[in-house]
Parts: structure tokens; sequence; C-alpha cells
């Protein structure tokens, strides 16, 4: 499952996960978790245990094939899936695999789960059935094209803008758009409790995870694609401000309670929104005077937090290596190189410089522990070339069944 969540982090592709009846399913639901709150394509399946005891082909032959019957197996991951199914009959297998793609793919992406029967799997359907899929396209939606330009000229006339961005700024492309933008704009950009890079560590709008003032003095509060982009009870926001959110699911419809203010809601995959916005953002004029004097503000703040960094990973204070001390080696060490760090209690922003996209994760918000060994593992394998380090606490690295990963 973290192989599987890696590897589409990398690539973009969707993985297909196949797990051992309940016990399995038990055993992957923590990452189906992990999964879903962080959109990430899948399709897994898992068997079914034979329904009859006897006189058909796939019936039960061993103790687990009672041991291991549920009244509702779907039920363990359920919450976590876009779609569940069990297959009926052998010559569904085809239609049905058909719609769980495209389903888990269509915004916003998220697991999905197909339960196989034995009796069915043991059954007989022609090849020739088998080849013919896809047949159902996925979808990918855009922000709504009145809203891009309602958002670009709240941002244009904003005195005060800020960006919260948590789960990264899209693809390598509105990545890079997003850096432009920001930077032409002034536009400070924050990554409180981020799970991937919206930004450089070193781009001069880039104003860490600490964005408590930040927000006070905010106007306009952009959030992207941000499950909690502040904490209500510390973080104050003016009631004069307005509050966009953008995202596959900018209210976060799958959480029970989220009770974030959007008085602007803009819903599509965040790389097509990103690059929409930033379109928009060519046409909008604002004063110069305005832009440099934010820009200023920006300058003196990043040249402070670098500061602040260096001071943080100095060796001496704290006893032994500090988490800082051990990020920036760690970055320092990456200098030059393409690669991913895969952080879980980890390595964090900041000391640990970072500056591609893809170039740094960090555990899901749903905090299913041993997240990071496999998702490093995951996104190995997707591109072999690719140096894949994975940091992570103890507790993370038990979690994660070590002696399977090494």
């Amino acid at each position: 499952m973290g192989m599987a969540h890696g590897y589409f982090l990398m690539t973009g592709r969707s993985q297909v996960v196949m797990l051992h009846t309940n016990v399995g399913l038990a055993n992957g639901a923590t990452g189906a978790i992990n999964a879903a709150c962080e959109n990430i394509p899948m399709l897994l399946m898992s068997g079914r245990t034979p329904t009859m005891e006897a006189g058909r082909f796939g019936a039960r032959t061993v103790p687990i094939g009672w041991g291991q019957e549920m009244r509702d197996q779907t039920a363990i991951v359920r919450e976590s899936c876009k779609w569940d199914y069990e297959l009926r009959f052998p010559e569904q297998i085809c239609e049905l695999v058909d719609r769980a793609y495209a389903i888990a793919n269509s915004t916003p992406k998220g697991p999905v789960y197909l339960s196989l029967p034995r009796e069915i799997l043991c059954e007989w359907i022609p090849a020739c059935d088998t080849i013919e899929f896809p047949k159902m396209r996925s979808f990918e939606s855009v922000g709504n094209p009145e809203s891009i330009e309602i958002a670009a000229d709240w941002i244009a006339k904003a005195n005060a803008p800020v960006i919260v961005a948590q789960r990264g700024a899209g693809d390598a492309a509105s990545f890079a758009a997003f850096s432009e933008m920001v930077a032409d704009w002034g536009i400070p950009v924050s990554s409180w409790w981020a799970t991937a890079l919206a930004i450089p560590t070193d781009h001069p709008c880039h104003v860490g995870s600490e964005h408590e003032s930040w927000l006070a003095n905010a106007d306009l509060v952009v959030v992207l694609n941000s499950l909690a982009p502040w904490w209500p009870d510390k973080h104050k926001i003016s009631r004069s401000a307005r509050v966009i959110n953008i995202g596959p699911d900018p209210i976060f419809s799958r959480f029970p309670v989220r009770n974030f203010r959007s008085d602007l809601t803009i819903s599509g995959e965040l790389s097509l929104s990103i690059l929409a916005l930033a379109r928009a953002m060519k046409n909008r004029f604002a004063s110069g005077a305005a832009i440099t004097k934010r820009q200023d503000a920006l300058d003196r703040h990043s040249a402070e937090l670098r500061r602040r960094f260096d001071r943080s990973a100095r060796p001496g204070g704290v006893p032994g290596i500090s988490k800082a001390m051990a990020s920036k080696v760690l970055g320092d060490a990456l200098e030059n190189i393409d690669s991913s760090v895969f952080s879980e209690l980890g390595a964090v922003l900041g000391p640990l410089k970072r500056s591609e996209h893809n170039s740094w994760f960090q555990e899901p918000h749903s905090d299913g522990l041993g997240w990071s060994f496999p998702a490093a593992l995951g996104a190995n394998l997707a591109d072999p070339d690719h140096l894949c380090v994975a940091t992570m606490g103890d507790g993370s690295y038990m979690f994660a069944n070590p002696v399977a990963c090494h």
C-alpha cells in the first residue's frame, strides 16, 4: 500500500494492490486511510472467502475458509474508498475493473475496492473478453472560469494576501508557474503542516510553517488544497478578510467536521486550477509600489528565517543530534542531486533545503504510521535512477514492517 502511494506520487500513475481476503485487507486498511486522505488513486482488491462449503470448484478446503468469513468484509475500508463492489459473475470482471479505475482517477481522486469471491475466480471466460479496455475514461476537472477570474481580481486588489499551500502545487508545470506568480506579485506562501513541496524553501516568498502573523494581518487568504490551513484556537483571521479555497475537493466533503470559512470555493485538479489562475494574473495590474513593499518585507523575513534555520541546525544546545541539524546535513548532502525525501516525523523543511517539484513529501494528515519507508521504495521502483531518502522516527520505522522493507 505504501509502495503504491509512493509510486503514484512520482509518476501520476495509479497502482493496483492485491490483498489476501479480510486479514490482508485489514493489514492494508491504514494504507487505504492514508491514500484517501491524500487523494491517491489506487485500485484495491482482495479475495472473498468461499460461500460454498462443498460441491463447487473454489469451495472451502481449509479451516481459514470458515475463520476468515465476514458479514461485511468491505466495511474494513468502505469509509476510505470512493467506490466498492463485489464481483458477482466472471464476465463482469473487465467492466468492473474498467469502472473502478476510472472512478479512482477522476477528480477528486482516491482509492476504490473490489471484492473477489473465490468461486467466481475459479470460473472460465474467453481470453478475448479481457483485452478491449479501458472503455471508460476518467475525468479531471478544472476550476470554474468565472471563479478563477474573481480569484484573480481579489488577489490583484489585495493589500496583504497570503497563501497557505499544504499539499504541493500540482505538477511540475504548475509548480513552476506558481513560484513565478507569487514572486511577481510578492505574495507570502506558508507551508503550515505541508505534506508536499509547493515552493522552493529558498524562494523569497516562502515564509516557512509559522504563519500566525501573516494570517493576522491578511486581507485575503488563499487556501491551496489544505485540509487544516490553520489552528482555529490559535490563529486569528480578520473578519473582513476574504478566504478562497482551491483544490480537487476544496471543502473536503469526506470529513464530517471541517468548518474553515470559504468566501470563494474553486473545485478542480490543483495543477489545472493553478495554471488557469497564473494565466489570469498575467492580465491583472496592481500598484508597483504596493508589490515592491511586499517584496521588500518578504526579503527581510526570508533573510531572518534563513538565519533562524542556521542557528537551529548548529551543534550544541541540544544533546546529540537535533532534528534540525540532521535535516541540514541531509540537505547539504543532497545538494545538486536529483532526489526525493520522504519524511515521517523525520527531516523538517527549512533546515532541509528542497527546491524541485516532488523533492519532498511528509506523512499524510491521517498519520497512519509506517508510511515513509515503503513510499520511498515505491517511488524508487517507479524511477530506479532517482535517489529516494526515507527519514522517520523510531515508531514510524517499526510500523513500516522494517524487515519486509529491508
